[in-house]
């Protein structure tokens, strides 16, 4: 197979080195100021109450795994209140593990009804994706990639092939998966060539397309290569599909936050609608 020779610029090493900073959807939707409710009450009993579902102060303190920092406990409990807004029936959660089930829930549901846009926009790939999600496979100069090509059309898990084909420790502990140093694993296309300056031309030149994988030259000089990869949608996380879908799913977020009736516990601090968050009684 013959490969597109992949810039200096854009080497594996360069692209691991790299740091973006990117923002979970639920806080920047928080954030927008659409939480409408700012109401304290001061029941011993009740940590927090959205739309007529409680978390107890019980609850809080297993969510925040007995911890009294204040700040922890405020951070904690505007994370519930977040999630439990968007909700359809917010199941009783004791632990950041079921919290963290819920908000999949949530994500799950609302990608199923309000997605869609934004997969399809995604699947344009070069021609017109608002997001880059990558993998790579770094070969040794010894392996073919037709032969590695070939496993993955015939149904290998891409994930599988990176461990037993990646010379990056890096990359085949995290399943081939291209993620900058905070763990985001899916750019803009402007962010991703500032990052990764030559990779997106390199994809461009092989004609890549989401899901088909492509082989580029490692340009070390050895004629080894490298796989990429443009996960298909099915594969990203459910973070990176709601983001990936925000225009719409931001809307209905938006639209249920805006209905939500929020009240906090006096004792713990006061609910923000500004920044989607509890902040310290003083504050308030």
């Amino acid at each position: 197979m013959m490969g597109t020779a992949l810039p200096t610029a854009g080497s594996l090493a360069h692209v691991m080195r790299r740091s973006t900073t990117f923002l979970g959807l639920f806080g920047v939707l928080a954030a927008a100021g659409t939480l409408t409710s700012c109401a304290t009450f001061n029941r011993n009993d009740t940590a927090a109450e959205v739309n007529g579902h409680t978390l107890s102060n019980q609850q809080l303190n297993t969510l925040v795994n007995h911890e009294t920092d204040p700040t922890t406990i405020r951070k904690r409990l505007s994370s519930w209140i977040q999630i439990a807004s968007a909700a359809e029936n917010p199941t009783t959660v004791h632990s950041m593990d079921e919290l963290a089930t819920l908000r999949d829930k949530v994500l799950a549901d609302l990608i199923a009804k309000h997605g869609g846009a934004g997969q399809a926009q995604y699947e344009k790939a070069i021609d017109g994706t608002n997001y880059i999600c990558l993998g790579a496979i770094p070969l040794a100069a010894d392996v073919k990639a037709d032969d590695v090509i070939a496993q993955l059309k015939g149904g290998t898990a891409f994930a599988e092939l990176a461990k037993k084909y990646s010379t990056s420790t890096t990359l085949a502990a995290s399943s081939g998966v291209i993620a900058d140093q905070n763990g985001a694993d899916c750019f803009d296309p402007a962010t991703f060539e500032s990052n990764f300056g030559g990779i997106l031309k390199a994809l461009a030149d092989a004609k890549a397309k989401v899901g088909f994988p492509v082989a580029i030259d490692s340009g070390d000089g050895t004629g080894a290569m490298v796989i990429l990869y443009m996960r298909p949608f099915a594969e990203l996380s459910l973070q990176d599909q709601a983001t990936i879908e925000s225009s719409t799913i931001g809307a209905a977020l938006k639209d249920l936050y805006a209905k939500a009736v929020i009240t906090v516990n006096s004792n713990i601090g006061v609910w923000d609608p500004a920044t989607g968050s509890v902040l310290a009684p003083e504050a308030g």
